[in-house]
């Protein structure tokens, strides 16, 4: 691998990394109530929580933005590498793919700019997965809609996507349908969703997870500044 491409790759994941950290549900439930998400429900900067805190308008913008954010990066990787890669080079295309999309999600999940607290990832790997894999993505989306819609839990509708979305693209990597790049994408996506929905996975074992519409009991924290 050439210098330029190797530096390239970097920028691009790098790239990934603080355009994940915009942390657009605790940016848009201020403008919007002048709440501060960290203090309220879940804690989570998530669109769940917006929905909570604000509503569902502004949820909507903010699963749109944290979509694109994990978006962007892997299609900058994908024609930016692919421009500088010779044909030996070929396979580093979805390396880079994959690396920008997780330092995508990994920064909505530990964003840098409000001291590592963000949302669970759902939205940004659901965008991730649709870029890589349309097909798997779309049923990623079918799993959750229809999960949330039958039980509320829009956490139990996130981990069914993730394991939809793992199972989905190992049967695919098995089968010689993608490219073998995508391994890391595959093995590590799943991973940041679950260690982001672990206590949701607790509270709903225990039958104590919070439904979609349920009152939250904590105030919302009025933001100042």
């Amino acid at each position: 691998m050439s210098s330029t491409l190797l530096a390239l790759s970097v920028a691009i994941v790098v790239g990934g990394y603080l355009l994940g950290s915009v942390p657009f549900g605790l940016l848009v439930a201020k403008r919007q109530g002048g709440i501060d998400l960290r203090s309220y429900g879940s804690g989570s900067t998530g669109a769940t929580n917006v929905y909570r805190a604000v509503g569902w308008k502004a949820s909507t913008v903010v699963i749109a933005a944290d979509v694109l954010k994990a978006i962007i990066p892997i299609l900058v990787a994908r024609y930016a590498i692919g421009s500088f890669a010779g044909q030996s080079e070929a396979g580093l295309v979805p390396v880079v793919e994959s690396a920008a999309g997780l330092a995508a999600i990994a920064g909505h999940c530990w964003p840098i700019y409000t001291g590592g607290t963000g949302g669970k990832g759902a939205a940004s790997s659901l965008g991730a997965m649709m870029v890589i894999n349309t097909p798997i993505g779309t049923g990623c989306l079918l799993i959750a809609a229809l999960t949330v819609a039958r039980t509320r839990f829009v956490s139990l509708g996130s981990i069914s996507a993730a394991v939809f979305g793992l199972v989905g693209m190992v049967y695919l990597l098995v089968t010689g349908q993608i490219q073998p790049g995508y391994v890391l994408f595959t093995a590590v996506c799943p991973v940041i969703v679950f260690i982001r929905h672990w206590d949701n996975i607790g509270r709903l074992l225990a039958g104590r997870e919070r439904k979609l519409g349920d009152a939250v009991n904590n105030s919302p924290k009025r933001m100042t500044s």
